[in-house]
């Protein structure tokens, strides 16, 4: 039982560290993204 909550505990930390590096890789597109929309409106 103690085993399994370990495992979980790991296993929400390692999806969460994947989620945060998804998630700057996306902000990073969106400000990319909002810099060209930002060139055309000037």
């Amino acid at each position: 039982m103690r085993n399994l909550f370990t495992v979980l505990i790991t296993y929400i930390g390692v999806i969460a560290k994947h989620l945060r590096r998804k998630k700057k890789k996306y902000e990073e597109i969106i400000i990319r993204r909002n810099r060209l929309h930002a060139e055309h409106l000037c």
